[in-house]
């Protein structure tokens, strides 16, 4: 994803959102991340660290029977906890 920080200095990370159990709404906590080289070109997701908000155009769901949905989702970061984790805003059926 791209990161934009608040004096529009951006970098290209690679990073893992995991569901947090048992969370309504929705929320998902940062587990992995790394910076990747200036040449790796990005996915069209974004997060702007100004605004807290964080959009992934494709996100794969496996369901049952080896299904999977992709979906375009809007995430929003929750500010102050130890973990950044981010609250599901807005999720669109792609495919």
């Amino acid at each position: 994803m791209d990161v934009l920080t608040g004096n529009d200095v951006s970098g290209v990370y690679r990073a893992r959102l995991q569901l947090v159990d048992g969370s309504n709404p929705l929320r998902f906590e940062l587990s992995q991340a790394e910076k990747l080289t200036e040449n790796y070109r990005g996915d069209n997701a974004s997060f702007n660290q100004t605004t807290g908000e964080l959009n992934l155009p494709f996100v794969d769901i496996a369901g049952t029977g080896n299904s999977v949905s992709t979906y375009a989702a809007g995430f929003q970061l929750i500010p102050g906890l130890p973990v950044l984790t981010f609250e599901l805003k807005q999720a669109v059926l792609v495919k």
